[in-house]
């Protein structure tokens, strides 16, 4: 089935209920283009973020397990937002774009808001982190002069609508 506006909206009620307040306990990546968190809120699941061209994807379920994989923007992400907790999850609109709210604790910042976006538009899905508008770090860097560019300290756009 496809991946549209209307069925991201449904997924947010479901995931409000379930993920939301929730701890990141843990983020894992898993060949070919699979990030794996690990929450807890009441019970442990796994969200999985999927970001194949072929059929991009979010779900969770409660089997753990580690992936061993590795990738340049896993590294970002273990790095901001492990121990964080996902505080909210909305959407853009009415478009497959998912936005998750994230708290955080930095030692010298203090509490510090975090913005995970996850673009489900087919085979330019993307994840992207996000701190007050400006890019931190994403799956696909994209750099174009005439399009949208998606790259660390510039400032985030959404896909024109």
């Amino acid at each position: 089935m496809s991946f549209d506006g209307l069925m991201l909206h449904h997924i947010i009620q479901e995931y409000q209920n379930i993920i939301v307040p929730s701890k990141i306990e843990g983020v894992f990546f898993e060949l070919p283009d699979r990030f794996i968190f690990h929450v807890y809120h009441a019970q442990k699941y796994q969200l999985v973020i999927d970001l194949n061209a072929q059929g991009n994807k979010i779900f969770y379920e409660s089997k753990r397990l580690k992936p061993t994989s590795n990738h340049p923007f896993l590294n970002s992400l273990k790095k901001y937002l492990s121990k964080a907790s996902i505080q909210a999850i909305k959407q853009h609109r009415t478009d497959r774009v998912l936005i998750f709210d994230i708290k955080t604790f930095d030692a010298f910042d203090g509490v510090q808001t975090l913005t995970l976006i996850f673009e489900a538009m087919g085979k330019h899905a993307n994840l992207i982190l996000v701190k007050d508008h400006m890019i931190v770090d994403a799956y696909k860097k994209v750099v174009s002069m005439t399009h949208r560019s998606v790259y660390p300290n510039i400032p985030y756009q959404f896909f024109p609508s």
